[in-house]
């Protein structure tokens, strides 16, 4: 079976974890990287979030912190939702693994000129900076697909460029 490449950007609360939990159980993906933007909760929250879940299914691949705040708005967080450490209080260990310096534009730049063509992104959180990947899309040749808007429906292939 030939495995899917993905990058899943994200704003790990209690939905993304789930997303992450689910996406470590399909066979067919092949998970690359994950990067980290403020959303549920701030992006310090969601990198650490990202981190304890990697470490519960032990997950090996990288974390990326990304976006601090929206480009064009005021950063609203969720912890009517999802609990002031985004996981709902759930307590899991922090891993003691650094952290890569290379921030999560960059990496995921290098990773779908790496893969040329034939990256998929699988983007949960808050769209931080589409401009900036909607260009790397165009430059890189990702495939993107979409499961955002506030629900998660079928992933469907997306022109980049339509979403500058």
């Amino acid at each position: 079976m030939k495995r899917i490449p993905v990058l899943i950007d994200c704003d790990p609360g209690v939905d993304d974890a789930a997303a992450l939990l689910l996406a470590n159980q399909i066979p067919e993906l092949d998970i690359q990287a994950v990067t980290t933007v403020a959303g549920n909760v701030e992006v310090e929250q969601t990198t650490v979030n990202a981190q304890k879940i990697r470490s519960l299914i032990n997950g090996t691949f990288p974390i990326y912190r990304g976006a601090e705040k929206p480009m064009v708005r005021t950063l609203v967080t969720a912890p009517e939702f999802h609990g002031a450490d985004g996981l709902g209080g759930v307590f899991l260990e922090m891993p003691q693994e650094s952290m890569p310096t290379e921030k999560a534009w960059d990496a995921i730049y290098r990773i779908a000129k790496a893969y040329d063509g034939e990256l998929t992104l699988i983007t949960l959180g808050p769209d931080q900076y589409w401009d900036c990947i909607g260009k790397i899309s165009r430059t890189a040749g990702v495939i993107e697909k979409n499961c955002h808007d506030g629900r998660c429906c079928s992933w469907r292939k997306c022109d980049a460029s339509s979403r500058i």
